[in-house]
């Protein structure tokens, strides 16, 4: 897979949101690295935002970490947290899709 810039942040979560609307829990995982904590939580709320009731597996369930979509591993993150970010990322059967 080639890494590519994006020309802005709502150009990405646009491509993002409708690919994970459009293949629901088959949307290929991914790992998005930012540089600015801004760019990383603009992304997280505009991802939520486009996603809408799709921001939980299945659709409009309660959000809850175990059914998000998306969600933020950062270094201000928790132990226990990245913890469980990362086995359910790494989880074939998990909803996380894009961290």
């Amino acid at each position: 897979m080639a890494l590519k810039a994006m020309t802005s942040l709502d150009d990405l979560s646009f491509k993002l949101a409708m690919g994970v609307k459009h293949l629901k829990n088959t949307f290929s995982k991914m790992a998005i690295f930012c540089t600015r904590y801004e760019d990383y939580f603009s992304l997280y709320f505009l991802l939520r935002s486009k996603l809408a009731a799709h921001f939980t597996y299945p659709s409009d369930s309660i959000d809850l970490q175990e059914s998000r979509v998306v969600d933020m591993y950062t270094s201000a993150s928790t132990v226990e947290m990245r913890e469980k970010l990362l086995a359910s990322f790494n989880k074939a059967d998990s909803s996380l899709r894009i961290l």
